[in-house]
């Protein structure tokens, strides 16, 4: 496996599996590069040769025949295929690596904390522009306006010709008449535009709500209310009346009290004693006494020699 390394970054690499020419197996740990008869490398695409004799060089404790050498960033500053080649014709079997070097965004994306770049160079295999999407943002989109150019150029909609419906079916392409839309029915989108809800509403509340007078809600509730409360105290006086013994029971006692002795005076002989205020009443059982308190029309007691007429009589059998 090509192992990655990071352009022009300076980074140990392993050489490994240096063995004694002699017999192919012994592991050599003397090996030094700067004598070495070969200690080079070869960057991608290139014929030159690069040295390496002078870099650093150290054989790794406990790992006979591994050493680590030292690649400076000068050695990783082309991007492609990198090649080292060591050798000893007298010591070692040749020593031969291939490194794959990466730009430092690719490195650190694949190996650190950083994010691969992926610039869009091309649409539809059409180059755009390095800052925008060329035919987007250079003459469609305004960054400006937020708009792109062709659909708002007087924020309205450009003819369509492939609009259809929720069957599939083509829309009709004729505009439309005021046979199926009219101005009045437009003007009902317009009042539910955003600047006229708010106005509209307020104008309900005014109106409606408050301060209008016959057409105020709450002044006409709170006239209800007053209302209310006097139909309850009314009420609650019919309750009082209406009771036993209450005004209208004593009313109908009286008018039962003098029908009874309207009764006894048309069936009966009646006899007066203003002196002494009582009436007798004959009749085939015997004679019955009322006592009666009387009183004229201007509330005096009515007597023998009183004149005018009897304005309220109060009857008590006795």
């Amino acid at each position: 496996m090509v192992q990655e390394l990071r352009q022009s970054t300076a980074v140990k690499v392993k050489m490994m599996g240096a063995v004694a020419v002699a017999d192919g197996f012994t592991p050599v740990t003397n090996l030094a590069v700067s004598s070495a008869d070969e200690a080079e490398l070869f960057k991608h695409d290139s014929s030159a040769v690069t040295s390496i004799s002078g870099n650093t060089w150290a054989a790794i404790s406990n790992a006979d025949g591994s050493y680590n050498l030292t690649l400076t960033a000068d050695n990783l500053d082309t991007l492609g295929m990198l090649d080292i080649t060591i050798n000893d014709d007298n010591l070692v079997l040749p020593l031969v690596r291939h490194f794959s070097v990466i730009t430092a965004n690719a490195w650190d994306s694949k190996y650190s904390t950083d994010k691969l770049e992926v610039d869009l160079l091309q649409i539809g295999g059409v180059a755009q522009s390095a800052t925008d999407l060329k035919d987007f943002a250079d003459t469609g989109y305004n960054p400006t306006t937020h708009k792109v150019a062709g659909v708002v150029l007087a924020d309205t909609t450009t003819t369509n010709t492939d609009m259809v419906g929720t069957n599939a079916a083509a829309l009709a392409e004729t505009a439309l008449t005021n046979a199926t839309w009219t101005d009045a029915r437009a003007g009902y989108l317009d009042e539910l535009a955003s600047a006229n809800l708010p106005t509209d509403v307020d104008g309900l509340t005014a109106a409606v709500i408050t301060n209008a007078a016959g057409t105020d809600v709450a002044a006409d509730i709170i006239a209800l209310k007053a209302e209310t409360v006097l139909i309850v105290e009314d009420t609650n006086e019919m309750q009082t009346d209406l009771k036993n013994g209450g005004r209208l029971d004593a009313l109908v006692d009286l008018i039962v009290a003098d029908a009874d002795l309207a009764r006894l005076l048309l069936q009966n002989r009646i006899e007066f004693d203003l002196d002494n205020s009582r009436v007798y009443v004959h009749s085939d059982a015997g004679a019955r006494a009322y006592s009666c308190a009387l009183t004229d029309s201007g509330g005096s007691a009515v007597t023998a020699s009183t004149t005018g007429p009897i304005n309220r009589a109060q009857w008590t059998a006795v």
